[in-house]
């Protein structure tokens, strides 16, 4: 989400609130769609299967880790421009 949060600012989108994960899914679809994908995949495998469902499965976990990595990898070069 802080990655998110860079990638939203540096894009001009602004919230004075508290951001629910449906901000981040509106504001993410109008700006990227394939980040779209990655951003519900990490929302789905770490926080409601891993931590709400105590999913112990460590190739999942991991799996959800490596799609966090993938969203920072392609919000980078633009921090870089």
């Amino acid at each position: 989400l802080i990655a998110l949060d860079a990638y939203l600012k540096m894009k001009d989108v602004r919230s004075g609130k508290r951001k629910s994960i449906d901000f981040y899914r509106d504001q993410v679809a109008k700006l990227d769609k394939k980040l779209l994908l990655y951003l519900n995949s990490v929302y789905e495998i770490l926080h409601l299967s891993g931590y709400y469902d105590g999913l112990q499965d460590a190739k999942v976990i991991k799996r959800g880790f490596d799609v966090a990595y993938e969203i920072i990898d392609r919000i980078k070069p633009l921090n870089a421009a």
